[in-house]
């Protein structure tokens, strides 16, 4: 993909190497995560697990959801700061956030959690119908980021439970939105 894409501007050329660059740590995340997921010993609750699979599992799950966001935020800051890719941009993030939803959110409350667990809250806690009973103390549920089957999951700052799956289905609604955006051959 690499070679079919350079702009004779410079200026673009330069915005397109790292939106491709930014594509490839994409993908390597997504196949380490497919890599390590296979070696992960099967367990309901692979957050107790220390194992060294199932560690790297939940890095490169975490690490794809940083990536993918990353690639999301390239192709914003282009449609920002050259208007002649603002349509196009705006395609390419349409498509995107079909494929890949609550992303952003998820990036955010990943990168958070600290502030979230520790209960200085970036965000409501997760309602529950039946708070007295789950959660008698009032403190708010949150679940952290975790591996669960193909997907990575977590409660989002909005108190909402997210999932992004990680799969050749999401490498590909990247590739479509660098394609889109630069409206590259096909």
């Amino acid at each position: 993909m690499e070679s079919d894409f350079y702009s004779p501007s410079l200026i673009i050329q330069s915005e397109q190497i790292i939106i491709v660059r930014q594509l490839g740590c994409v993908r390597a995340a997504a196949e380490l995560f497919i890599e390590y997921r296979a070696l992960a010993p099967l367990s309901v609750d692979r957050l107790l697990e220390w194992d060294s699979p199932t560690l790297r599992m939940n890095v490169a799950a975490k690490a794809f959801v940083y990536e993918a966001a990353t690639l999301r935020l390239l192709i914003a800051d282009v449609a920002r700061r050259y208007p002649q890719f603002e349509d196009d941009a705006r395609g390419a993030l349409l498509g995107f956030d079909q494929a890949l939803p609550n992303l952003i959110e998820l990036r955010n409350s990943q990168a958070h959690l600290d502030e979230r667990l520790n209960f200085r809250t970036r965000g409501r806690v997760i309602e529950v119908a039946d708070r007295a009973t789950i959660d008698p103390d009032g403190f708010g549920l949150i679940s952290p980021p975790h591996v669960s089957g193909d997907s990575v999951q977590a409660t989002t700052e909005s108190g909402h439970h997210a999932a992004v799956r990680i799969d050749g289905d999401a490498v590909a609604a990247a590739e479509n939105a660098v394609r889109s955006l630069f409206r590259l051959a096909r």
